[in-house]
């Protein structure tokens, strides 16, 4: 899955970077755009390259914070899993111990 992930990333930046190319960024003509309250003059190439790498950056972040809650998650669950031993391990050395002490008594 993570294979066919980055080639589609490699695509979409294929693709991008050909649209940039073939339209000529520096030299295309400018539109205005109002955002936030203000206008802004910009190519219709640079406004692309713009939405491709605010995209990419919420891909990035989405990613970040994906990989540190699994890690949280992995370690609560590590955290149960080592208690639950812990457990075990007592139950098992009062066992032992209730074990030796019936052989003490039988064999004494």
């Amino acid at each position: 899955m993570g294979i066919v992930l980055f080639v589609l990333a490699l695509a979409s930046a294929g693709v991008t970077i050909d649209f940039l190319i073939e339209n000529h960024l520096a030299d295309a003509q400018s539109q205005s755009f109002a955002l936030f309250g203000s206008t802004i003059q910009l190519s219709e190439p640079a406004v692309v390259l713009i939405g491709f790498a605010l995209g990419a950056l919420t891909i990035v972040c989405l990613a970040l914070a994906l990989g540190a809650r699994r890690r949280r998650v992995g370690r609560r669950q590590l955290k149960k899993r080592v208690s639950k031993l812990e457990q075990e391990n007592d139950e098992l050395r009062t066992r032992d111990h209730v074990f030796a002490t019936a052989d003490r008594t039988v064999s004494g």
